[in-house]
């Protein structure tokens, strides 16, 4: 979060013990589509743009 002084850091309700944040985590998600899933990359990164771009 960036957060350096400690007022910010207590006002933002976050927990710090030893430099360690603990938070219960509480997600849901909803999602009116199928989820579609894409394939992991490990290289080609910088053609992505013109990839997608060409693809519409």
């Amino acid at each position: 979060m960036g957060l350096t002084r400690p007022k910010d850091i207590e006002a933002s309700g976050v927990a710090v013990t030893s430099g360690e944040t603990h938070t219960p985590l509480q997600l849901t998600l909803s999602c009116r589509a199928p989820l579609r899933l894409t394939p992991h990359r490990n290289a080609g990164g910088a053609e992505l743009p013109a990839d997608a771009c060409g693809r519409g």
